[in-house]
């Protein structure tokens, strides 16, 4: 990192200020996580700005948050570590009519997914999949499956139509849903 300002101005007596100089910028040891492993430096024992720690759990545990963590120019790491832990779900009870598509052992671990569909005449009602998350439940839950209800068809009416005759006399004339018959209908 730079220390000192980027820049000189050349006076009539010399340059001014001071020549600036690079230190390097290093980050204390990541902190340990219960249950699993921070990787080393990849050049000697000290961590500097720039460097990436990766972290990864003993097997049986789910690494819950982000694998890794930067070394930032202020001499910080950008986030905390992230954690192991023992993650195990059972498969959620399922409504009537839904079934399971894909994900079908009885337990499950941290991120597995199961994938849902309807019986046939039935409509989902929420997410299609549902993921195993840290806290031992599946997130979201399963959907419900409700009976498909296809609208029937409404007979239609077309609106009368007026005419007047020569004579002055009004007819309407109408169809009606169960015939293509036109009645007509002297109004006086």
């Amino acid at each position: 990192m730079l220390v000192g300002r980027r820049y000189r101005l050349c006076q009539s007596d010399g340059w001014d200020g001071q020549v600036p100089t690079c230190e390097i910028v290093t980050c204390d040891d990541p902190e340990p996580i219960s249950n699993g492993k921070v990787s080393s430096p990849t050049i000697g024992d000290v961590w500097q700005y720039g460097m990436i720690a990766t972290y990864s759990c003993l097997d049986g545990y789910a690494l819950i948050g982000d694998k890794e963590i930067d070394c930032t120019s202020s001499g910080k790491w950008n986030k905390k570590p992230p954690s192991c832990k023992v993650v195990s779900c059972q498969r959620p009870p399922l409504s009537e009519n839904v079934l399971i598509v894909s994900g079908f052992g009885p337990t499950y671990t941290y991120q597995d997914t199961i994938t849902y569909s309807c019986k046939s005449g039935y409509v989902m009602v929420g997410r299609s999949f549902s993921e195993c998350s840290e806290n031992n439940t599946f997130v979201p839950p399963p959907p419900i499956c409700k009976l498909a209800i296809t609208p029937t068809k409404t007979a239609t009416t077309t609106p009368p139509e007026s005419v007047t005759t020569k004579a002055g006399t009004a007819v309407t004339t109408a169809v009606t849903p169960k015939s293509s018959k036109s009645e007509y209908i002297a109004l006086t």
